[in-house]
């Protein structure tokens, strides 16, 4: 019989968040899939090379990820119905002209972030203080930091799903969000920013009373700020749920804390 010999705490906590970080990568891929299918269909060549060169910058980094992190890549789960041999062929073509987003001519936006890179964004929140994400070599691309990939998301109109797995997907960016600017971007892009509620000990306490703030949408998602005081999770955190992902809670250098 085979003893059971159960992992840290923290130890599993980091691997749990970790292959989360994997599931949503594979997501991404096959929405890139479905976006050349339909590139194809249309016949938009400008779409479909921008669309090619995100796929393949995705792939690129999904396998870098594995690689970084000892998970196993799982292809299987980045398959798409329809996407054959002929479309994957079409599509990799594609990604190999001028403008495509590769490389060579970057003209598509794209992420190029892996868990050793670090890239910052320049200022601060996109559209305060002159920030903007970090651009690529002169060739006119746009290298997003995690910080981005997260306000972004938020203003993507997206399924809610889809926001919440990128903001876990990109949680690192959370150490370069100040609390105060983050909340004048919710409130600017139309979302609700409510004080704390439930048990919490700054239950009602407005965030510029020294309380912390929280975001329902898209049903089930929920998006909160909680600071130092009356923090039950070892200091201040960022929290993102719902109830696919359960609660995910970052501290402020945007590493997972451990589920209680």
């Amino acid at each position: 019989m085979k003893a059971y010999y159960p992992y840290p705490e923290k130890q599993n906590a980091e691997r749990y968040q970790q292959t989360q970080q994997q599931r949503a990568m594979e997501r991404k891929i096959r929405a890139d899939k479905r976006k050349c299918m339909m590139m194809q269909e249309t016949g938009d060549g400008e779409g479909l090379r921008k669309a090619a060169g995100r796929l393949r910058a995705d792939k690129d980094r999904y396998r870098d990820f594995c690689k970084e992190t000892g998970l196993g890549a799982h292809m299987e789960n980045t398959q798409v119905y329809g996407y054959d041999r002929s479309k994957s062929m079409k599509t990799v073509w594609a990604g190999r002209t001028k403008g495509s987003g590769s490389a060579a001519g970057n003209t598509g936006v794209m992420n190029m972030v892996t868990p050793n890179t670090v890239q910052q964004n320049i200022g601060g929140i996109k559209g305060y203080n002159g920030g903007n994400a970090l651009t690529g070599g002169g060739n006119g691309g746009i290298i997003k930091s995690d910080k981005q990939c997260i306000l972004d998301a938020f203003t993507s109109g997206n399924h809610s799903d889809d926001i919440v797995d990128e903001i876990i997907l990109h949680h690192k960016g959370f150490k370069d969000i100040d609390p105060a600017e983050m909340k004048k971007f919710l409130e600017d892009n139309g979302y609700n920013v409510k004080p704390l509620g439930g048990r919490s000990a700054l239950k009602g306490i407005p965030f510029e009373q020294g309380g912390g703030y929280r975001v329902a949408f898209g049903g089930d998602a929920y998006f909160q700020y909680h600071p130092e005081e009356g923090s039950h999770h070892n200091g201040p955190y960022w929290r993102v749920s719902n109830g696919k992902r359960g609660d995910n809670r970052y501290d402020m250098e945007g590493k997972p804390k451990a589920k209680n």
